[in-house]
């Protein structure tokens, strides 16, 4: 199901209110000004990328902003926060084929969006070198031109290839448009370490309970067994 910016903004609005923070209070932890802010807040102006990089640092829940997906197994996402960038890599590694394949139990839309989501976040996993950029790694997947890409987010093609290049970074618009597009949380995007652990402890909380438990404890043994002891 695609997300309206509206949404989002909704979903900001209210993650502030239920940390406690009036509007002057969460400029404080952004840097912005309270009038950028308001607007931003009611969808008439875009949050920048650092802007961004600032909300969730503040502690604000941008995956569930964007996406609608609380932290339904708080356990799982315990576990998975306390692996490092690259023990999480290697978990996910294991994870996602795992996911996809239990995903065939689901009714068949929800089974092919968790299949797509699964095959998205391991693309972005297969980094060929760090300048590749997640634009690049998704349109080379799909096949797309750097024209149709464009047009999927909305941009023209000068503005895409500075996002694909990495000479510019997307907005809070753009990172809908990525989400609407590929399910991909805006934590990745952002590069946020806790994003790849959301991406899998969502994927999980997608299959059937006792699917999801049973895998969780696969790769809970497998960790104990082989990624924490080297």
């Amino acid at each position: 199901m695609k997300a309206e910016y509206h949404e989002i903004t909704r979903r900001l609005r209210e993650e502030r209110e239920n940390c406690g923070w009036t509007q002057v209070d969460i400029c404080r932890k952004v840097y912005m000004s309270q009038g950028h802010y308001c607007k931003a807040e009611m969808g008439k102006n875009r949050f920048t990328h650092s802007e961004l990089q600032y909300l969730v640092k503040a502690g604000i829940d941008l995956h569930y902003v964007y996406t609608g997906e609380k932290i339904i197994n708080s356990e799982c996402y315990e576990f998975f926060s306390h692996c490092d960038r690259k023990e999480m890599q290697c978990l996910a590694e294991m994870a996602l084929p795992l996911i996809a394949y239990c995903a065939k139990e689901l009714p068949e839309e929800k089974a092919e969006e968790v299949q797509e989501r699964a095959k998205y976040i391991k693309c972005i996993l297969m980094q060929d070198s760090q300048e590749d950029s997640c634009f690049f790694l998704l349109r080379r997947y799909k096949g797309y031109s750097q024209r149709y890409m464009a047009s999927l987010l909305g941009v023209d093609i000068k503005k895409y290839c500075s996002l694909e290049n990495s000479r510019s970074f997307g907005d809070s618009e753009i990172l809908l448009q990525m989400y609407n597009c590929f399910h991909l949380s805006p934590l990745i995007l952002l590069n946020d370490e806790s994003g790849l652990a959301r991406e899998i402890c969502g994927l999980l909380g997608q299959l059937e309970d006792e699917t999801g438990h049973i895998l969780f404890e696969y790769l809970k043994s497998g960790y104990n067994k082989l990624i924490a002891k080297k």
